[in-house]
């Protein structure tokens, strides 16, 4: 094994084949722990959402550590005016705040993906210069027609530069000036094999490389290079996708753990492989289950209006039983109705749930009427003080 610090970095080839791992259990203390959450501003947050960004937090103050809020807009088909500060607002009155970021500030300045274009810019560079990414001049249409006729023989298309270097040469030859940039996966699994040669661009002979996705969550995940399609960097009009953007966002802010939804995971790989092309180590990922509604199949805010946090604010919903609600989704918490500071106190990775997580409105509230219930039973000091007063100023003395 080779290992940096404490890290698993590499586990080394057996026959022709390397495993190579995204960090391991991280120690803390060996570094603070640097969290983040990162939404897109394209609706409403979800509770999905809620639950990434309470865990990260809980996770941040168990080890004294730093919560960032990190707004990524860089996908302007979908982003939706006003949702940046809609999610500001329910993280708020969530109790959720922000240690660095997005509205508080912090040395990473700035914070939102849409301000930071020629940060990756200059990493797509580097990745090209090092012949680890490279200049796709094929159009959308050519693309779409590859993908039927990849689709009719093959059931389906993992892109690739050595299979469709013809398409790629003929496409660059006709002096074309829109482009986007691909990762070229093999090349960069390839210079982490020492058991081959370097390859030559676009080959692939000999390579059976895994990559392995150590999850704190789920586990080792195994996907066979050969699966991992040259991912889009930069798109044609030079903004960068999230395989790029998070990877890049992420090394610079120092983030430790990456805690974010289950469906990122099969992208994992492929930023993986960005990590190790930028020749750097990765954070510590840890993937949270789906939540699921009552009935089975993921929860929508199309079709289930309960999974919007602000819909459960004009409901009506306490903060403080929406947050113990969310926090039970794939966590057990010692108790129900907990506040921010005592879950911070016993919030452990180790106890949280792999399986998906049901999403029931009855159980939200019961939650709820347990903390109608304690508030009636334990009033306010402030609000005893003041009916004291009120009394003194009424009753002569």
């Amino acid at each position: 094994k080779c290992r940096i610090g404490r890290i698993p970095i590499i586990v080394c080839s057996t026959g022709f084949g390397i495993r190579f791992l995204s960090s391991g259990v991280k120690a803390i203390g060996e570094n603070p722990v640097r969290v983040r959450f990162a939404p897109s501003p394209t609706g409403p947050l979800h509770l999905g959402g809620l639950r990434t960004a309470l865990f990260n937090y809980l996770f941040a103050k168990k080890h004294n550590g730093t919560f960032i809020l990190r707004i990524e807009d860089t996908d302007r088909l979908r982003e939706v005016p006003g949702a940046a500060d809609s999610i500001l607002e329910d993280l708020a009155w969530a109790g959720i705040k922000a240690d660095e970021g997005h509205g508080v500030g912090g040395p990473h300045e700035p914070y939102t993906q849409s301000k930071r274009l020629h940060q990756y810019d200059d990493a797509a560079y580097r990745l090209i210069k090092s012949g680890l990414a490279y200049r796709c001049f094929l159009t959308p249409e050519e693309m779409d027609a590859l993908r039927q006729q990849e689709s009719t023989v093959y059931g389906g298309m993992i892109f690739k530069r050595a299979k469709y270097r013809e398409h790629l040469d003929a496409a660059g030859a006709q002096g074309r000036t829109d482009f986007t940039v691909r990762l070229d996966t093999d090349m960069v699994a390839s210079l982490l094999d020492p058991t081959l040669p370097p390859l030559n661009p676009g080959s692939t002979e000999g390579l059976t490389t895994d990559v392995v996705v150590h999850d704190l969550l789920h586990g080792m995940v195994t996907t066979p290079i050969t699966q991992i399609d040259d991912c889009v960097l930069l798109k044609s009009d030079g903004t960068p996708t999230y395989h790029l953007a998070n990877v890049v966002d992420d090394l610079e802010m120092g983030i430790t753990h990456v805690m974010r939804g289950e469906e990122w995971l099969t992208s994992a790989p492929k930023h993986l492989l960005v990590y190790r092309g930028l020749g750097r180590r990765p954070p510590a990922m840890i993937h949270l289950p789906l939540l699921l509604h009552p009935e089975g199949g993921k929860l929508s805010k199309r079709k289930h209006p309960y999974a919007a946090v602000g819909w459960l604010r004009e409901q009506g919903y306490d903060p403080k039983a929406v947050v113990s609600f969310v926090a039970g989704l794939g966590w057990t918490p010692p108790e129900e109705a907990m506040g921010l500071a005592d879950m911070a106190k016993v919030f452990s990775l180790e106890d949280l749930h792999a399986s998906p997580a049901s999403v029931s409105l009855p159980k939200l509230d019961s939650i709820q009427a347990r903390v109608f219930r304690r508030s009636c039973e334990d009033p306010c000091p402030l609000l005893l003080a003041a009916l004291r007063a009120d009394l003194a100023a009424a009753v002569p003395a």
